[in-house]
């Protein structure tokens, strides 16, 4: 179930990247039109957050929610120190590349402690992989400017690989179904 929905939020956050200039174009002014780059930066920390409230129930079970705050701790810290470094240097650009950044480093702590707590056995390489391929189609968005048939194509591509993804899970773990 995990990974059905790990699978769901990275494709939302996969085609929200690419069609969010043309959503600004429909619900915001064009004074905000230049941020829509960062739209698919911003939902790619967004679902690694709403991710990370399942990796992390590994000290809510065990009822040590002293690792939870020493994660957030962690994160906050890191956020403020990425946003410190990369606003002064790259402008407006470092605020989502340093979400992206503490939600990844957010990920990685929560699965760690999780596991060594109380290891529920999320399967961490199609999770890895579908993460690299939405990561993939967000990095795109950003660096290309959009183009409806180029969106078009990374969207088939991106919907295909995530569909033989969760296909081959789905083939290989049918016993426990």
């Amino acid at each position: 179930m995990f990974f059905i929905l790990s699978l769901s939020i990275f494709f939302l956050v996969g085609i929200f990247s690419l069609t969010g200039n043309y959503m600004l174009h429909w619900f915001a002014t064009p004074a905000y039109l230049g941020a829509s780059r960062l739209l698919g930066i911003m939902g790619f920390s967004a679902g690694l957050f709403i991710i990370l409230q399942l990796i992390g129930f590994g000290p809510d079970i065990c009822k040590k929610m002293g690792y939870n705050t020493m994660i957030g701790l962690i994160t906050t810290g890191a956020n403020i120190a990425f946003l410190f470094f990369l606003v002064p240097n790259v402008g407006l650009l470092g605020v989502p590349i340093g979400q992206l950044f503490s939600g990844l480093i957010a990920l990685i702590l929560s699965w760690f402690i999780s596991e060594r707590l109380y290891p529920i056995g999320f399967k961490q390489y199609p999770f890895f992989v579908a993460l690299l391929l939405t990561l993939t189609v967000v990095i795109w968005s950003f660096l290309f400017l959009p183009n409806v048939i180029y969106n078009t194509l990374i969207a088939l591509y991106f919907l295909t690989g995530l569909i033989m993804l969760g296909w081959f899970e789905l083939v290989k773990n049918k016993s426990r179904l």
